[in-house]
């Protein structure tokens, strides 16, 4: 075989932007490239599988499954880019009242939930929706649009009633992004929660959304649940990893002590992972008990990311 004009696999992941391990699961779960192999079974990559991989790339950003236009052509693929771009154009044109980026967004959602006006604050996301993708929604958004609902709260500037009826319209419109995805049946699975006396499920709904965008079956368990409910259900689903969204800084020495023994409980099968707000005092107890707490989205990204195709960790 001649190997001039091939690309090894980490050359391919500087290229797209796509972690090895994501490269390789789009390959073994979809049939999403073919690789040529080396008589030692390393992954030689054309430039042509270069190109459709950022187009695939092009299309999971916005939205797409992965499971979904994974057996299209690159024809297919580039007239759906085109197709795509051209919609946001013509609707972006024929949209009134355009929220232009996120500081606008999350501006004109604090005035709509200020006024109890759920219509607006749907028209808002749905604006939002038409020039991102989910993450683009979720990242810029929807987290920050909650974030100062939460600090307009506990600041006395907003209502409880206005605090429960944006985290309504979020959950539906969160719902909506869930239920829409077809995960492949053999792709590894995630539950994710929130641990007793955690009522916010929002968090929980967020991670469930991106491991979906990461080629994840998800499970939103909904919130407030034990840690022996949540190892059970992990148990029986045969989840390989368990994400829990945490929303107040305090979190208790009996939280941080019913996280660890969640972990143990799922262990070796099962990893569990820790995000949301949580109290400098409670990151370091946990992470010292082998525990991972994740600052960010882009950080839950790079951890997804870090799983092959069987769930395990990659070394």
């Amino acid at each position: 075989m001649n190997t001039q004009h091939l690309i090894p696999i980490r050359v391919v992941q500087n290229q797209t932007g796509l972690s090895m391990h994501l490269i390789r699961a789009w390959e073994k779960r979809y049939g999403a490239v073919s690789p040529e192999r080396t008589d030692t079974q390393r992954r030689l990559y054309s430039e042509a599988d270069v190109h459709r991989l950022n187009l695939l790339k092009g299309l999971v950003e916005r939205g797409f499954s992965i499971g979904q236009i994974a057996k299209l052509t690159d024809d297919e693929l580039e007239r759906s880019l085109h197709e795509f771009e051209r919609t946001v154009v013509t609707s972006r044109a024929s949209l009134s009242e355009d929220c232009s980026d996120s500081i606008t967004c999350v501006k004109d959602g604090l005035e709509a939930i200020e006024r109890y006006d759920g219509d607006r604050l749907r028209d808002v996301l749905t604006e939002a929706m038409i020039g991102m993708s989910e993450i683009q929604l979720i990242q810029d958004v929807i987290v920050p649009l909650m974030n100062r609902v939460g600090a307009s709260w506990q600041a006395g500037d907003i209502r409880v009633a206005q605090e429960h009826f944006a985290s309504a319209v979020i959950r539906e419109r969160l719902g909506s992004m869930l239920t829409r995805r077809i995960p492949s049946s053999n792709a590894p699975l995630m539950i994710s929660t929130t641990p007793q006396g955690y009522h916010h499920e929002i968090g929980a709904m967020v991670v469930a959304i991106i491991g979906a965008t990461q080629g994840w079956r998800t499970i939103f368990l909904g919130s407030d649940l034990p840690a022996e409910e949540i190892a059970a259900a992990a148990r029986k689903l045969g989840a390989c990893l368990v994400a829990l969204s945490l929303t107040y800084p305090e979190c208790s020495a009996h939280t941080s002590e019913e996280l660890v023994r969640l972990s143990q409980y799922l262990k070796p099968e099962g990893s569990l992972v820790v995000g949301g707000i949580v109290s400098e005092s409670a990151r370091s107890f946990l992470r010292r008990n082998n525990v991972d707490v994740l600052d960010d989205i882009p950080h839950l990204i790079r951890f997804l990311q870090g799983f092959d195709t069987t769930g395990r960790r990659g070394s």
